[in-house]
């Protein structure tokens, strides 16, 4: 929703909840599943032709995700499960290592994220 004409609400507002919350602004956001690594490609090309700003594809190994924002600031993700779960997974471990700088660009993440020591 947008509040547009809305008594009291300002014209310009932030509407990103990070900032707002003085946090970094890959914290909180909007993930959307894509189906599979060929409808996330798609999803890629398609918001790029539309001239919106979008991550490379990001590989977590159990998924990959691409990311951009909304014209409000909001983060937003595509992403899609390469992989079945397993017993590895439920285990509290480092996955891997990421940029401070990345999490206030989630837009320059495939260039601050890299996979922990095996």
């Amino acid at each position: 929703m947008e509040a547009r004409d809305v008594p009291g609400v300002p014209i310009e507002y932030d509407a990103g909840i990070n900032r707002g919350l003085g946090l970094p602004s890959g914290i909180y956001h909007f993930a959307f599943e894509a189906g599979n690594e060929a409808a996330l490609a798609q999803k890629r090309e398609e918001l790029q032709s539309k001239g919106v700003q979008v991550s490379g594809i990001v590989d977590h190994n159990w998924s990959k995700s691409i990311y951009f924002k909304d014209p409000n600031g909001i983060s937003l993700e595509y992403c899609c499960l390469i992989r079945e779960f397993n017993d590895n997974d439920a285990r509290m471990q480092d996955r891997f290592r990421i940029s401070v700088k990345a999490l206030h660009d989630p837009v320059a993440l495939p260039n601050f994220a890299t996979k922990a020591s095996q």
